[in-house]
């Protein structure tokens, strides 16, 4: 059984202040910034995480579901993040944040979207989703 471990964006910062990786971006672009730091940091833990969590699963068969707000979401997919994640095997990413209708419009509707999924996840019975009220 894999350990599943979240990182969150603000224990990244905060690491990224403490912590400067040295080199550049898997593209061979520099790191000048404390923001492409932390994007360095980001892209790396997810990375590692990625690996451990697949447990040596083809990433074909891996979705990455990225609970992410625009606002943080948008300096990574500048400095590309994801697309060095996807170009690892095809790494199906998504962001239901700004995707999903249900999560889109605050944290109150990301909440209770996230609690949605929780509870149809808990309630499948032999990979078939019982019917909700």
């Amino acid at each position: 059984m894999s350990r599943f471990r979240t990182t969150s964006v603000r224990r990244a910062t905060s690491a990224a202040s403490r912590s400067i990786p040295t080199g550049g971006y898997p593209s061979g672009d520099d790191v000048d910034t404390l923001l492409d730091r932390w994007a360095l940091l980001v892209h790396d833990a997810l990375a590692a995480w990625i690996d451990d969590a697949a447990n040596g699963v083809d990433p074909r068969d891996v979705e990455l579901e990225i609970l992410l707000g625009r606002k943080y979401r948008t300096p990574l997919e500048d400095r590309d993040v994801f697309s060095a994640l996807r170009a690892r095997g095809d790494l199906a990413i998504s962001f239901p944040f700004q995707e999903v209708e249900q999560a889109q419009g605050g944290n109150g509707n990301q909440m209770g979207w996230m609690s949605d999924e929780v509870e149809a996840a808990v309630a499948t019975d032999g990979g078939q989703p019982t019917t909700r009220n």
